[in-house]
């Protein structure tokens, strides 16, 4: 995960990612955060997945577009970098 907010940096593996990744959106947000898929693009090596994410967090409030590169390799995901259109928005609502 981009960024400089609590959320961000490496997860890897399905603990660190639904344990203390989705764990912790749940919990900041308050159970608010949503992320709504748009539109998915795939082939055998690569899932380009566009998402809309909103949530509020106190007086905060989140709205962005968001672009998630997925590498694929015999059927499994490798790896996921999220590209956002307002990262310093993205920073700000998580920190």
């Amino acid at each position: 995960m981009p960024g400089r907010s609590p959320i961000a940096g490496d997860h890897r593996g399905w603990d660190a990612i639904g344990r203390d990744f989705l764990g912790r959106l749940r919990e900041l947000s308050g159970g608010t955060f949503k992320a709504d898929l748009i539109d998915v693009v795939a082939n055998d090596q690569h899932v380009v997945a566009l998402q809309h994410a909103t949530g509020t967090r106190g007086t905060k409030r989140l709205d962005v577009t968001a672009c998630q590169l997925i590498r694929v390799q015999d059927g499994k995901i490798l790896e996921v970098r999220g590209y956002y259109s307002d990262q310093y928005a993205l920073d700000d609502f998580w920190s």
